[in-house]
C-alpha cells in the first residue's frame, strides 16, 4: 500500500531554498543575463544528468523499465540543453555572426525529445525495454539534430535577430504543448500504476513544462521578460521531476514508485523460496548468507537454519581471499557467472556454475546468486569450451565489424555503393536506397544503368574508366533522372593478382551547391555594378551639370526663333536624359531609389518611340496603337522609358538580319482571378504595353532564363544580359507582371501588366513658365571643378547674388575664417581633394554656428538626411542641377 506523503521539516527548507535560488536568480538576470541563463540551464542539466544516473544504475532492480527510458531521456536532454547554454550569444562557443537562431534551434530540438519523451512514457509501463537500444536510437537523434543545426544548417530557423521568433518555432512551441497535453492525459489513464507521491509532481512538472513553452512564444529579444518568465518556469518544472524521480525515489527506495512493486515483492518471495534451482543471498562484504531457498537446503545437506548461520567460505573451496575477489567482481559487475568447487554436508566436493547479480535490498548491497550444479557435465563442455570460445569470437567480431562498417556507410549523406566489374549492384548504403526510391531487394542483382532506365553504361561513366585503369576515377556530371549535379568517384578494389573483385562508388550530390555558386557569382556582378555606378556618377554628374547650367544660361542669352535655339534645346534635352539614366543606373545597383508619381505613360512612350525611331533602320516597319483612354498608372517616367527603350531594342536584335514588324500597343484591359498569372496581383483594371516583334523567336529554353541577370543570346559586343532583367526588376517593383508569348520561327510578344490607379486623375496642361527668383545676399561657392564653380558663378550673379568663390577648399575656409560675417550663405562641393565638404563645413559652423549652408554633390552613398541634419547643413542638391532648383533651394534655406 502506499503511504500518504507527510510534510517534514526538511520539506519546509527545501521548498525556502529552492525560492531562495529563485530570488537570486531574478537579481542575476536583472545584473547579467547571460550569468542567469547559464545558472538556470546547468541546474536542469544537473537535474537531468542525476536522475539518469540514478535510475541506470538502478536499471537492474526496478521492475517497470520506463523510469530507465525517462532517464535516457533527460540524459540526452541535459546534452542538447548544454549545447543550448554554450551556444547562447555571448558564450563564445559559436560565430557572433550566426546570432541566436543555433540556440533557439537547439532548444526547440530540447524540448521535441523530452515532450515526445513524457509523451512515450506511460505507453511503456511494465514493458520489455532494452536500455541499450534505447540508447542508441536517443544517440541516433541527438546527434543528428546537433549535426543538422550547428554544421548542416538544414535545421529550419527558427529566431531572427531585430524580427524576433519565426513561425516554425512558434508553431513548434504549440504543437510541444499539444504533446504535453497528450502525455498528461495518458499520465491519468496510467494514474493507478503510480505512487500517490509521484504522480503530483509529474503532472506539476509536465505543467510548468507547458507554461514555459507558451512563454517562449512571445519574446522577440532574447533577452525579454518572456524569456525570462520562461526559464524560470523550466526551473521549477525540472524541480518537480527532481521532487517525483529523485528525491522520493533516495528518500523512499523504488519500490515506493509504483503500486506493482509491492506485489512484486511478494511474488519474487514465493518464487524465490519455492524455486527448484538453488539460490542464495550472499553479503558481499562479510560473505554471510542472508537467505536461502528450500532447494538450496536440499543440494548442501544442511537444514535451512543451519545454511542461514554459515558463511560463503564454508562451501566454496577457494581461500577466503579468494572468494572475497570474486565477489566484488560480481559487485562491479565485472564478471556474473563463475564456476567453483562447493563442499557439501556429507564431504563430497561438486563443480558447480554460479550466476551472481549485484542488487539493492533493504538499501544495502546483496549477491543475488543462482547454483546450478555442473560436475557431470564439466568434462564435455571442457572439450567444447576453447573450440565454442573461438568460434563465438570469431563471429562477435565479425558481426561486430559489419554491424559498424554498416552503421558508417548508412551515417553518410553520400551515396555508397558496391559493385562487381560487370556493373552489377551488391549493395548499396541508405542514401542510395533513398536516392533510387527502392529497396534493398529490389536493386540487388540489377546494373546500374538499369536502374537508371538505360540498356547500356552510361556516356560517361568513371567505372567504365576504371576498370581500365584499375585506379580511382572522378568526374562531375549532370544526371537527369535525379535532376541534378553529382561528383561520382569510382574505386577499384584489387585482389593478390591484381585483378579487380569490387568497385565502390560514391556520389556526391553537389546540386545546391552549384546553384549557390552561381548566385554568388550572379551576387558579385549586381555588387560589381553597384561599386561602379557609384564610382562614376560623382565625375558624371559633375560633367551633366556643367553642360546642363552653361545651356540654361545660353538658352536665356538666345531669344525664341534663334538659329542656335533649337540645337542648344538638344543639348539640353539630352543632358537631361543622361542625368535620368544615371538615376536609373544608380536604382538599379541601389545606390538611389526611384520617385513614382501617378501618371498617363502614352506621352513618354511616344517619346520614346519617336527617339527609337531615328536608329531603327527602314527594313523593320514600326507600328504603334496607343490608347488615348488608356488610365494613370504610379511609375517613373525614367522607369517607363527604359521599358519601352528596352524591350523595343530587343525586338530591333530580334529582326536585324532579315527584317520585319514591331509593334507597340498601348491598351487598357480588365484581368480576373482566372486570367492573373502572378499570385500577388489583384484582378481589376491594367494598363497593357505589348512590344511584339516577327523576328527569330525563342524556345523554352531561352526563355526559362531571359529574365536572369547577363544572361544573353547576342553575339559579343551586342549585348550584355542587363535589358530584360532590369525590365523584369521594374514591372515587379510596380506590383505588375510581364507575360512572354514566343515560338521559334515565329517572333515575340512581351505583354507588360501595369496596374492602373483607381484615384481620380487629371491631365494638368503645361502653365506659364514661373520667373526663377533671385536675390542680392552674400554667397561664397566651394568646388574644386574650376568649370562648375565658373558656371554657377556666372548662374548666381545673374541673379543678383554677390558670389565669392573658390576652388580650393582650404581657401574657402581661410577666406571664411578672415570674414565670417560676410558671407550670407555657402554653397559647397562634397568631394573635394584637400579638405572634403564634411570637414569643411565642421570648420566654418565651429567659427560661425548659425551660418546656413547647402551642399551640392554629385553622388555619396554616405549622405543621409540624419547625417546632413548632424553636419549643420540646411539642405542638399543632387548634380546636376537645373538653375530653377537652385535657385528656388537657395532662397527655401536663406528663409529658414
Amino acid at each position: 500500500m502506499n503511504k500518504k506523503a507527510r510534510v517534514q521539516p526538511s520539506d519546509w527548507w527545501l521548498v525556502l531554498g529552492f525560492s531562495l535560488l529563485l530570488l537570486v536568480l531574478v537579481l542575476v538576470s536583472r545584473i547579467n543575463f547571460l550569468i542567469f541563463h547559464t545558472l538556470a540551464e546547468i541546474f536542469s542539466i544537473l537535474v537531468a544528468w542525476s536522475l539518469f544516473v540514478i535510475l541506470w544504475n538502478t536499471k537492474n532492480l526496478i521492475e517497470n523499465k520506463a523510469l530507465v527510458f525517462v532517464g535516457i531521456a533527460y540524459l540526452f536532454v541535459g546534452g542538447i540543453d548544454l549545447v543550448h547554454m554554450l551556444s547562447y550569444s555571448g558564450m563564445g562557443f559559436l560565430e557572433p555572426e550566426r546570432g541566436a537562431d543555433p540556440a533557439t534551434q537547439l532548444w526547440i530540438l530540447a524540448r521535441y525529445v523530452e515532450s515526445i519523451s513524457l509523451c512515450l512514457f506511460p505507453f511503456l509501463f511494465f514493458r520489455q525495454i532494452n536500455p541499450y537500444r534505447v540508447f542508441a536510437v536517443f544517440s541516433f537523434i541527438t546527434v543528428a539534430g546537433l549535426m543538422s543545426i550547428l554544421y548542416w544548417g538544414i535545421f529550419p530557423a527558427c529566431y531572427m535577430d531585430g524580427f524576433g521568433l519565426t513561425a516554425f518555432k512558434k508553431i513548434s512551441e504549440y504543437i510541444i504543448c499539444g504533446i504535453l497535453v497528450a502525455a498528461l492525459v495518458f499520465l491519468r489513464q496510467k494514474k493507478a500504476d503510480l505512487d500517490s507521491q509521484v504522480y503530483p509532481y509529474m503532472v506539476a512538472a509536465i505543467v510548468f513544462t507547458i507554461c514555459a513553452e507558451i512563454a517562449f512564444t512571445f519574446y522577440v529579444s532574447v533577452y525579454g521578460l518572456s524569456n525570462l518568465i520562461g526559464h524560470f518556469f523550466k526551473i521549477i518544472s525540472f524541480y518537480c521531476i527532481y521532487l517525483a524521480l529523485i528525491r522520493v525515489g533516495l528518500t523512499q527506495p523504488h519500490s515506493t514508485l509504483f503500486n506493482r512493486l509491492e506485489q512484486s515483492e511478494a511474488q519474487f518471495r514465493a518464487m524465490f523460496e519455492e524455486h527448484s534451482a538453488v539460490m542464495l543471498l550472499i553479503d558481499p562484504r562479510a560473505g554471510r548468507i542472508l537467505n536461502a531457498n528450500k532447494a538450496a537446503a536440499h543440494y548442501y545437506g544442511y537444514s535451512l537454519k543451519q545454511l542461514l548461520e554459515m558463511n560463503i567460505h564454508q562451501l566454496n573451496q577457494l581461500s577466503p581471499e579468494e572468494v572475497a575477489h570474486q565477489m566484488q567482481q560480481a559487485v562491479t559487475r565485472q564478471t556474473t557467472r563463475f564456476e567453483f568447487q562447493h563442499l557439501l554436508a556429507d564431504g563430497k566436493i561438486r563443480d558447480v556454475e554460479v550466476h551472481s547479480t549485484p542488487m539493492m535490498l533493504n538499501g544495502r548491497m546483496i549477491l543475488f546468486s543462482i547454483v546450478n550444479d555442473i560436475t557431470e557435465q564439466k568434462q564435455a563442455r571442457e572439450a567444447l569450451r576453447e573450440h565454442w570460445r573461438k568460434l563465438d569470437e570469431t563471429v562477435e567480431a565479425l558481426q561486430s565489424q559489419t554491424d559498424l562498417l554498416e552503421g558508417v556507410l548508412d551515417s553518410i549523406r553520400d551515396v555508397i555503393g558496391v559493385q562487381l566489374p560487370d556493373h552489377t549492384v551488391v549493395k548499396y548504403n541508405r542514401a542510395g536506397y533513398r536516392l533510387l526510391g527502392l529497396t534493398e531487394e529490389a536493386v540487388a542483382g540489377k546494373k546500374c544503368y538499369e536502374l537508371l532506365g538505360k540498356v547500356n553504361p552510361c556516356h560517361i561513366c568513371p567505372t567504365a574508366k576504371a576498370l581500365v585503369s584499375k585506379k580511382m576515377e572522378t568526374i562531375e556530371k549532370h544526371i537527369p533522372e535525379f535532376d541534378g549535379y553529382f561528383i561520382c568517384t569510382s574505386n577499384p578494389i584489387l585482389d593478390d593478382t591484381g585483378e579487380i573483385k569490387l568497385i565502390i562508388e560514391q556520389l556526391t550530390d553537389i546540386t545546391e551547391k552549384k546553384k549557390m555558386d552561381e548566385n554568388i557569382r550572379q551576387a558579385q556582378k549586381l555588387e560589381a555594378i553597384g561599386t561602379l555606378a557609384g564610382g562614376i556618377a560623382h565625375d558624371f554628374n559633375n560633367i551633366l551639370f556643367s553642360i546642363i547650367g552653361n545651356a540654361d544660361l545660353l538658352l536665356d542669352d538666345f531669344p525664341e526663333g534663334s538659329p542656335c535655339r533649337k540645337s542648344l534645346v538638344q543639348i539640353h534635352t539630352g543632358a537631361l536624359r543622361a542625368k535620368a539614366l544615371v538615376h536609373q543606373i544608380l536604382a538599379f545597383a541601389r545606390q538611389e531609389e526611384n520617385k513614382r508619381t501617378m501618371m498617363k505613360m502614352q506621352p513618354i512612350i511616344k517619346e520614346a518611340l519617336t527617339l527609337l525611331r531615328s536608329t531603327i533602320p527602314t527594313t523593320i516597319a514600326f507600328t504603334r496603337d496607343i490608347q488615348p483612354d488608356c488610365g494613370p498608372v504610379q511609375t517613373d517616367p525614367n522607369q517607363v522609358h527604359q521599358i519601352v527603350m528596352n524591350l523595343a531594342t530587343n525586338a530591333y536584335h530580334a529582326m536585324e538580319e532579315n527584317g520585319g514588324e514591331l509593334k507597340v500597343i498601348l491598351k487598357e484591359v480588365e484581368l480576373d482571378c482566372h486570367e492573373l498569372s502572378d499570385p500577388d496581383m489583384a484582378p481589376g483594371q491594367y494598363a497593357c504595353l505589348t512590344v511584339s516583334d516577327t523576328g527569330t523567336g525563342m524556345n523554352k529554353d531561352v526563355m526559362n532564363k531571359m529574365f536572369d541577370p547577363f544572361f544573353t543570346t547576342k553575339e559579343k559586343g551586342k549585348g550584355t544580359g542587363m535589358g530584360l532583367s532590369v525590365v523584369h526588376g521594374i514591372v515587379k517593383s510596380m506590383n505588375g507582371t510581364i507575360r512572354v508569348d514566343s515560338e521559334p520561327g515565329y517572333g515575340t510578344a512581351f505583354h507588360v501588366f501595369l496596374p492602373i490607379v483607381q484615384k481620380a486623375f487629371d491631365s494638368q496642361p503645361e502653365g506659364l513658365k514661373s520667373p526663377v527668383p533671385g536675390g542680392n545676399e552674400r554667397i561664397l561657392l566651394v568646388d574644386d571643378e574650376e568649370a562648375i564653380v565658373g558656371m554657377e558663378k556666372q548662374v548666381l550673379t545673374r541673379l543678383g547674388y554677390d558670389v565669392t568663390s573658390r576652388t580650393s577648399s582650404v581657401e574657402a575656409l581661410e577666406a571664411f575664417r578672415n570674414h565670417p560675417d560676410r558671407f550670407d550663405l555657402v554653397i559647397t562641393d562634397m568631394t573635394m581633394p584637400e579638405m572634403p565638404g564634411d570637414k569643411l563645413v565642421a570648420e566654418m559652423i565651429a567659427i560661425r554656428p548659425d551660418i546656413p549652408i547647402l551642399l551640392c554633390t554629385g553622388f555619396s552613398h554616405t549622405l543621409t538626411d540624419e547625417k546632413i541634419t548632424s553636419l549643420g547643413i540646411k539642405d542638399m542638391l543632387m548634380k546636376p542641377v537645373l538653375i530653377k532648383e537652385l535657385a528656388l533651394k537657395i532662397r527655401e534655406v536663406l528663409k529658414r
